[in-house]
C-alpha cells in the first residue's frame, strides 16, 4: 500500500513569498543611499535592476496564488 501526501501549492508558494519579502527586506535595509545605481564590476547588478527582478517575482507569485 503507498501513502501520499498532498502538496498545497498555496501554502508552499505562501511560505516562498514570506522569505521571499524577509529575505529582500532586509536586503534593501542594508544597502546605502549612495550605492542604488551603483554597479561593483564583472556581473553584478544594480539594486535597481535586483528591485524589479525582485518585483517580477512577488508579482508572478500573487497571481499564481
Amino acid at each position: 500500500m503507498t501513502t501520499t501526501n498532498a502538496i498545497d501549492p498555496r501554502a508552499y508558494l505562501g511560505g516562498w513569498l514570506n522569505g521571499l519579502v524577509a529575505m529582500y527586506s532586509a536586503d534593501i535595509r542594508a544597502i546605502p543611499e549612495d550605492k542604488w545605481g551603483a554597479t561593483f564590476g564583472g556581473c553584478t547588478r544594480s539594486a535597481q535592476e535586483v528591485t524589479a527582478d525582485a518585483l517580477s517575482l512577488l508579482d508572478w507569485t500573487t497571481a499564481a496564488m
